[in-house]
């Protein structure tokens, strides 16, 4: 006599519901019956259905959402996290400028964040503000749970985060009393000198960012050591100061030129930005010199761009993913916690990546 097998009840209600979603009976974004109709339309008791349903959300046909229930899942969508709240990315408006190094690399970080945010329950919010009363509207507006700020950020702008007591996160900068995520600047700047002193320039030039920028301070820093510790001179004459954008690089390097006579040009330039690199590129072919033939150049972040402008620019700077992941992570890290401790104003230095392309070679013969 055939030995009867046994189906768990679970398992019953599992293939009917199974069943149902994969012939469309349920359709995708459709919602389950509740919990207390699931029992009594199956006569179990709750604990068997949660199980079901459970079982279900691990085979992605459907996600719960918290207050509102259980829904089908659109084919082959991965369940979705329950919403966690709102994250801001905080920048300046004024560093929206596409010509701004800034704009370019912070939209790399805010696109990768955005996805690891997202896999975790939480909306990351893109927030371009120039006054305190924005941070208000916005906090009025989303249920915030804690804020990105970016680069360089007014004064005012800083204090009312700190007013409003949620997790902050200072990225790519500097701030005491808030944890911080940024690059290794010095180290930086000290593996584009050295490279191009291994290859034999003698005459560097440099193009700093904005001086209120704490990026910019120590890259300039970094510059200055750097020469030094290769026994190369600091010329006050090849030092230029720029603004982070390509406009703003590219007439600080046609001054910083036009007063030297041709005998005292560098041969080589390091700008604290790739935008404002391409912007010294630009020019130095106005003035009609070739890149790297007459002047090596090397930028700072390794921007997207660097890849695509001719000639590809060589740069220096941490992986745009690196960054991502160690900001996303401390700040759910803090999230997880309940809020900012006393301790959370350390910093995270970033390593970075020297990445040699074509705009570099040795110094051109006399």
């Amino acid at each position: 006599m055939a030995k009867s097998s046994f189906v768990p009840q679970y398992q019953v209600i599992y293939d009917n519901l199974k069943a149902k979603i994969q012939s469309g009976e349920l359709a995708p974004g459709s919602q389950l019956p509740f919990e207390r109709e699931l029992c009594e339309a199956f006569g179990v008791q709750r604990i068997t259905v949660r199980k079901v349903l459970d079982m279900l959300v691990q085979d992605g046909l459907i996600y719960k959402r918290a207050g509102c229930g259980s829904f089908v899942n659109a084919p082959h969508r991965e369940a979705e996290p329950a919403q966690q709240g709102t994250l801001l990315f905080v920048m300046s408006k004024s560093q929206n400028d596409i010509r701004s190094n800034s704009s370019a690399y912070n939209a790399q970080l805010f696109f990768l964040m955005e996805q690891m945010c997202r896999q975790s329950g939480y909306t990351l919010l893109y927030a371009g503000v120039s006054s305190a009363r924005e941070i208000d509207a916005l906090a009025e507006q989303y249920p915030i749970a804690g804020a990105f700020l970016v680069s360089t950020l007014d004064a005012e702008i800083v204090e009312r985060h700190l007013a409003l007591g949620m997790p902050l996160l200072c990225l790519n900068h500097h701030e005491a009393r808030i944890l911080s995520v940024l690059p290794d600047n010095e180290a930086g700047i000290a593996q584009a000198v050295s490279r191009l002193a291994a290859l034999g320039h003698r005459r560097i030039a440099f193009v700093g960012g904005a001086p209120q920028s704490c990026n910019a301070t120590e890259r300039l820093h970094g510059f200055v050591s750097a020469m030094r510790d290769c026994g190369l001179a600091v010329e006050p004459a090849l030092l230029a100061q720029g603004d982070w954008t390509y406009d703003g690089s590219l007439k600080a390097v046609q001054t910083m030129l036009s007063a030297l006579v041709r005998e005292a040009w560098p041969s080589a330039l390091v700008a604290a930005s790739d935008m404002m690199a391409l912007g010294a590129i630009e020019a130095v072919n106005h003035l009609g010199l070739k890149v790297p033939g007459e002047l090596s150049v090397v930028g700072f972040d390794n921007i997207d761009l660097c890849r695509f402008c001719a000639p590809q620019l060589t740069s220096v700077g941490p992986r745009a993913e690196q960054m991502a992941h160690v900001a996303v992570e401390h700040m759910l890290a803090m999230l997880q916690r309940g809020g900012m401790a006393a301790w959370d104003r350390y910093t995270v230095r970033i390593p970075v990546e020297w990445m040699e392309r074509a705009s570099i070679a040795p110094p051109a013969q006399p």
